[in-house]
């Protein structure tokens, strides 16, 4: 029976049924405005589902929904925050991101799939129906159809590297990653060099996972997230420097008193608006975070990389790091596109 079919006061033979099930009612028409969506609501809610038999009758009347959400106001998105129904989400990828039927879709074929979708900057479509997580195009935090590609790094750039270490708060349902970023510049441009990302809170751990990142990188600065007990990484990285004779750079103490989801926000959606951050086919898990960002998800790679487009402004750091900027010549990284003036008497 379809959904528009007559579905209210269902009676089979002077008997209402006691199991109701109903697959992917919902589609991109009838989900794409919220007066569509109102009107499927209306219609689930509201004559099918009070078609089916009361308690009172058959104690163990059940109704069944099986649909891809579309839309984050469709029916079984509104299911999920309705404690009445019990809901189960089932992406194709379990959290060690194997496949859940590898009978029937083997994991490298989904990962290869998922790679396609990437290219072809449609991440968002694969998520939705693979994933099971909706990413809105005109609700997403971050336009990712306008992020740029590239193949080869300029020779020269220079590297910053941003440092989120992994912290513990009360709130926290699930384990804070420390994470690391490097971001390169040049001429005005950001590329996204490599990241790491872990839920380790052992200074020692993110140590050497920073250490590899910056022999291969070799960054000029690297800032560390130093607010409350996140600044005793900086202090372990300066003894650990020592400790190995290792010095690349300065370790600066990164602090910033703005909310993190503001940070971010700031941080990307300029650059990624103007074509002047860049990234490779191979950071598929960056590009998604990024596609799938909003202010009440902590996503922690995306705070690391925030810090170090931070530290690559001269202007932005002198902020964070409480350095005056006067002239171009205390710049601390040069920047190619300051105007060299003449100046004659006291006016250029």
């Amino acid at each position: 029976m379809g959904m528009t079919g007559s579905t209210r006061g269902l009676n089979l033979d002077d008997y209402r049924p006691d199991f109701i099930g109903v697959d992917d009612p919902c589609d991109e028409e009838n989900t794409g405005t919220p007066e569509q969506r109102e009107k499927m609501n209306a219609l689930f809610f509201g004559s099918l589902q009070q078609g089916l038999a009361p308690v009172s009758e058959f104690p163990h009347s059940k109704m069944g929904l099986f649909q891809t959400g579309l839309n984050k106001d469709d029916l079984i998105n509104l299911c999920h925050k309705d404690p009445t129904w019990k809901t189960i989400k089932l992406g194709c990828f379990d959290t060690k991101g194997e496949s859940v039927w590898p009978v029937r879709f083997p994991t490298a074929t989904l990962k290869k799939s998922k790679k396609a979708f990437f290219e072809r900057n449609q991440i968002h479509y694969w998520l939705r129906e693979m994933e099971c997580k909706i990413v809105s195009a005109e609700n997403a935090a971050f336009n990712t159809t306008l992020l740029q590609f590239y193949q080869t790094k300029p020779t020269d750039l220079q590297v910053i590297i941003g440092i989120d270490p992994a912290r513990e708060t009360k709130l926290r349902t699930k384990a804070h990653k420390a994470a690391i970023v490097a971001i390169g510049v040049s001429k005005g441009i950001a590329y996204l060099l490599e990241y790491w990302a872990e839920p380790n809170q052992n200074p020692e751990a993110i140590w050497q996972a920073y250490l590899s990142m910056a022999i291969a990188h070799r960054p000029i600065i690297t800032a560390i997230e130093a607010t409350a007990y996140q600044q005793t990484l900086a202090w372990y990285f300066n003894q650990r420097r020592v400790q190995t004779n290792t010095y690349i750079g300065a370790i600066r103490e990164y602090n910033d008193r703005r909310k993190k989801p503001d940070r971010i926000r700031q941080a990307y959606t300029g650059r990624i608006a103007q074509g002047s951050f860049k990234v490779r086919k191979e950071h598929q898990t960056f590009v998604e975070a990024l596609a799938t960002y909003t202010d009440d998800v902590d996503i922690d790679v995306l705070d690391a990389g925030a810090i170090a487009l931070d530290a690559s402004s001269p202007y932005l750091r002198a902020t964070a790091f409480g350095e005056a900027v006067d002239d171009d010549s205390n710049l601390p990284i040069p920047y190619e596109g300051n105007i060299k003036l003449e100046y004659e008497g006291s006016c250029p």
